[in-house]
């Protein structure tokens, strides 16, 4: 990087080129090493866009006889009556152990069933979009420009493309 301004800060915006001084070429823009012509603008280089998509299917299974009233009662209270939507569940019965149900966005659809047993997949860039990390941006590296490793983020990885991840829950 370049400290252009004495601040001990290797990263300052670099020159626009003009016709004369040193010239670092790119496949995108000329850049000047010595202050020659305008600063070039903030963000006036960004990184390349990301498009992913994200999949999550589940099923689930619930056998084992009828819990009696046990959808409609919150954490640690008793269960009872008709089974509200998106419940979490029923009490946490005699073993102080959650019972069947559940909010059906997070673990499969909830079952009235003692036993639940919920199969899922999870696919991360299930299309396999390649997206690339941001380029080097130190104008002192042959490599200025290239872009050296896979784009992560808060719904990717930045170690593959796609993941595909196989879960299986027993809940009783």
């Amino acid at each position: 990087g370049q400290d252009n301004n004495n601040d001990s800060i290797f990263n300052d915006r670099p020159w626009l080129a003009s016709a004369n001084g040193q010239i670092v070429c790119t496949n995108r823009n000329d850049f000047s090493l010595t202050p020659t012509g305008p600063l070039a603008p903030i963000n006036y280089c960004t990184g390349p866009g990301n498009a992913t998509f994200n999949l999550r299917l589940s099923k689930s299974f619930g056998f084992g006889r009828e819990t009696k009233g046990g959808a409609g009662g919150g954490m640690g209270g008793p269960g009872g009556g008709p089974r509200g939507a998106g419940g979490p569940g029923g009490g946490l019965g005699p073993r102080g152990l959650g019972g069947g149900g559940g909010n059906p966005f997070a673990f499969g659809q909830a079952s009235n069933r003692r036993y639940n047993l919920t199969f899922s997949v999870s696919a991360r860039n299930l299309f396999n979009t390649f997206n690339p990390g941001n380029p080097v941006g130190n104008l002192s590296s042959s490599l200025f420009g290239q872009t050296l490793s896979v784009g992560g983020g808060p719904f990717a990885s930045a170690s593959a493309n796609r993941r595909v991840d196989l879960q299986a829950r027993f809940s009783f």
